[in-house]
Formats: structure tokens, sequence, C-alpha cells
């Protein structure tokens, strides 16, 4: 059971980063236009926040339990998403407002929307990987797997994204149901970790 709800979180937010970037880009486009300059901004700008988030899901989950930090992971970038459609439009229009060149806006606009929700979900990688393997023979394995799994993820959300969900609902309820789904699959994390120190406790 574990092991799924593990490989099924990594499963989710891969699926949730592909959206959420290609979403993203309906949101900058009416502001910033929608050419090249556009997603090399934002594709650009997601990996930098996955990268950030790599390093200090594994310094924390060194250091930390690794499931309270993931749930805080998942908790915070899912308020992100579920929270982006009310302030995006406002980050928009005051970086338009700059009135400076189109490419160097439509970066900023990029870092102030998408680098901290990368960040977070970017964390969440290392301490799958922490909670996966149990013994350092099978490091190289269980972190193969999981960012399969991860990538697996983003596959499955750059397919569902592009030939379903774009065009049957708008951004701003799409990311909104990403978030949604980041902060449920939390509560499972977080419900989880109770009941399996409870049970732990009571077999003492």
């Amino acid at each position: 059971m574990r092991s799924i709800l593990i490989f099924l979180t990594a499963f989710i937010v891969g699926f949730v980063v592909m959206g959420f970037e290609f979403f993203g880009t309906r949101v900058l486009s009416p502001y910033f236009g929608s050419g090249l300059h556009v997603w090399g901004a934002l594709i650009s700008v997601v990996m930098g926040g996955l990268s950030f988030g790599y390093i200090l899901g594994g310094i924390a989950a060194d250091k930390r339990s690794p499931e309270r930090v993931l749930v805080l992971a998942l908790t915070v970038s899912g308020l992100l998403l579920l929270l982006f459609p009310y302030f995006s439009i406002f980050v928009c229009r005051w970086i338009d407002s700059f009135q400076m060149d189109r490419k160097s806006s439509t970066f900023l606009a990029s870092m102030f929307l998408f680098f901290a929700p990368a960040f977070f979900m970017g964390c969440v990688s290392p301490l799958l990987v922490k909670l996966k393997v149990t013994s350092l023979s099978g490091v190289g394995q269980g972190s193969g797997i999981i960012y399969a799994v991860v990538t697996i993820g983003s596959i499955a959300g750059t397919i569902a994204t592009a030939f379903y969900l774009n065009g049957r609902c708008s951004s701003s309820v799409a990311i909104s149901m990403f978030g949604g789904v980041l902060i449920l699959n939390a509560v499972v994390v977080f419900v989880l970790h109770k009941f399996c120190r409870v049970f732990s406790r009571i077999s003492e």
C-alpha cells in the first residue's frame, strides 16, 4: 500500500507539472503573445524551479521526516495552483504595465508565476526516493523507478492536456483542478502517515 501511494504521488506530480506548463502558456499569451519566447521563458523557469526543488527536497529528505516534508511540499504547491487563477491576471497586468520588451516581460512574468509551484513540486521526487529506498543496495533501482514513474506521469499529462483537456475546460479551471489533486494527495499521505504511526505504537 505504501509503495502504491509513492508511485501514485510520483505519477500525479509528473502529470501536473506538464499540465501546468501547457495551460501556463494560455495564461501568458493574452499579455505577452504566443510565440516561442513564451514557451522558452516558461519551460526554462519551470525547469529551474524543479532543479532547485530537487536540491532542497534532497537536503530535507536527509535531515527531516520525509513524510512531513512531502505533505508540506504537496500542500504548498497545491495551494499555489489552486489560487493561481486569482493572482495570475493581476501579475500579468502589473508586469505588462512596465512596457518592457516582450521577451523580458514574459520571462519576468514566468518567474513570478511559475517558479514557486515548480520548486515545491520539484521537492517531491527526492522525498519519494527517500521513502522508497530502504537500503543502500537499492538506491539505484529505487531512484530509477521513481523518476521513470514521474516521467510516465509527465507523458500522460502531456497527452491528456493536449488532446483532451485543451478545448474542454479553461486554463483557470484546469490549473485549479491540478491544485486540488495535489492537496488531496497531501491529505492521503498525511492520513496514511498518521495511521502508520498509531498502528506501530499499538503493535509495540
